[in-house]
């Protein structure tokens, strides 16, 4: 039926009974456990990616960012995976503003973006993401400014005045 409607049908690729576990695109989507995790080989392809980064005195701009790119579609299959991506994008991005956007320029990697990479070796498998996000369990309400502090949680509360030398950083600090 298929084919008469014009689909060009991938045998190879196929699978012709219901299952729960599944491979697509370099990832495991399991829906009994309800997550997603990459497959040993992509992940073990993530692994090489850093580890050449890493063994590299002084990569391109380039070669970043085409690592940043795994990276980033990793982030499909471990739910803290984007935790680790942002300060290679952010030095990726400084070297870029510096070097006008050549990305044939050399850099040296900083000690934060040497423990990301060394992150996603040791971690690439072990956070499944999940499919489904469950609802949350408390809700916090808190507020400050450049005097003190206030948080309502489940109606218990504390609140006060910043010291001195904590009214001088940013009020996300």
């Amino acid at each position: 039926m298929f084919d008469k409607l014009g689909f060009t049908i991938n045998i190879e690729k196929s699978v012709f009974y219901p299952t729960r576990v599944i491979e697509f695109l370099g990832f495991i989507i399991d829906s009994q456990n309800m997550w997603v995790k990459p497959t040993e080989k992509r992940a073990n392809d993530l692994r090489e990616s850093c580890n050449r980064l890493l063994m590299n005195k002084s990569p391109t701009i380039r070669e970043l960012a085409e690592v940043i790119g795994k990276l980033v579609a990793m982030t499909e299959g471990n739910q803290f995976g984007p935790l680790h991506v942002k300060r290679l994008e952010i030095l990726r991005n400084h070297h870029l503003k510096i070097h006008k956007g050549n990305y044939e320029k050399h850099i040296n990697l900083d000690s934060e973006s040497i423990e990301d990479l060394k992150w996603w070796i040791q971690n690439v498998e072990k956070h499944p993401k999940p499919i489904l996000i469950s609802s949350f369990t408390c809700e916090m309400h808190t507020d400050a400014s450049g005097l003190g502090f206030g948080v309502d949680f489940e109606g218990f509360g504390t609140n006060g005045l910043w010291k001195e030398e904590e009214r001088e950083g940013h009020i996300n600090f």
